[in-house]
């Protein structure tokens, strides 16, 4: 039996839950196409590419970040501000986000207000009317079970005139209802579905973003915080000031007395250090200047 680390369970769940949310895009943009909502086609089109697309990205920046992160000068160049193999993934995420936004954004002026959503449905209704796509205002009076757009004598499907009557769709189909109702209740569903989509990429990014065991190996490492690595490196610098260089020699030995010598030397010379410090101050009352000697008054 195929035993999967937590790294690939992730990502077969990823897969799964991203592939839920293009199914629920790609049905809303089939309700989209079949009723003929006033929904821009490239809104549709966006909202279906989000899920993979996301995917895709977030995939190729870990790759790309894990190939920076071969690299460990690219890694450290910057930590007193920035680790540059983060640079592709924050890259990354920052446009996700961008594209969610305006993917939400769009949607919801489909939602609301809803007083708001009358004019484009009617100019959709009529435009329809207008170049006689019977087949398209039938589909939706058969799918909402309604007539006309406002009431069922209002631009209906028979077309009236040419000996049909402007109630025929009514006597024909029996229903006895407008269809302006419930084909906003429909625009405003599938922008609902779109919604969805954006938040649904939203939380798997932020998933993504705060949960550790998700993060490959470098990721881990690349976000340590930039003080712990100027720590590591101050540590580092520190011990190599703790021992100091020692000059070639072929007897262990000897190398080790002259190692000892050198640290005495230094002692010694920080103790004359600290008695010439404490000489001045208590100054002897003998001073001399430029060779002559003054007495304790001062005279020469």
């Amino acid at each position: 039996m195929v035993s999967l680390n937590r790294r690939q369970v992730s990502v077969i769940l990823s897969v799964l839950y991203l592939g839920a949310l293009t199914a629920m895009a790609a049905y809303a943009v089939h309700q989209t196409s079949t009723l003929s909502l006033p929904i821009p086609s490239t809104l549709t089109t966006l909202t279906l590419a989000l899920a993979p697309f996301a995917g895709l990205c977030i995939e190729t920046s870990t790759a790309l970040a894990s190939s920076l992160a071969q690299h460990p000068k690219l890694r450290h160049r910057h930590a007193r501000n920035f680790p540059a193999v983060l640079l592709p993934s924050t890259l990354t995420i920052l446009g996700l986000l961008v594209y969610i936004t305006v993917v939400a954004t769009l949607s919801g002026t489909h939602i609301s207000p809803v007083g708001g959503l009358g004019c484009a449905l009617r100019e959709k209704w009529q435009t329809m009317f207008q170049h006689k796509s019977g087949s398209k205002i039938r589909t939706i009076q058969e799918a909402l079970k309604c007539c006309g757009f406002r009431n069922v004598r209002d631009m209906p499907f028979p077309f009236p005139g040419h000996g049909i009557a402007v109630d025929t769709c009514e006597m024909q189909y029996g229903y006895h209802v407008g269809c302006e109702g419930a084909w906003r209740d429909k625009e405003r569903t599938v922008a609902g579905l779109m919604i969805g989509v954006a938040v649904g990429v939203f939380v798997w990014v932020a998933i993504i973003i705060v949960t550790p065991a998700l993060h490959p190996t470098w990721a881990q490492q690349s976000m340590r915080h930039p003080q712990r690595m100027l720590q590591d490196e101050s540590d580092a610098a520190n011990r190599v000031i703790e021992y100091p260089s020692q000059r070639y020699t072929d007897d262990p030995e000897g190398g080790d007395e002259d190692a000892r010598r050198e640290i005495d030397g230094l002692n010694n010379e920080s103790r004359l250090a600290l008695e010439v410090e404490s000489s001045r101050d208590h100054p002897s009352k003998l001073l001399s200047d430029q060779g002559v000697w003054r007495g304790e008054d001062g005279r020469t």
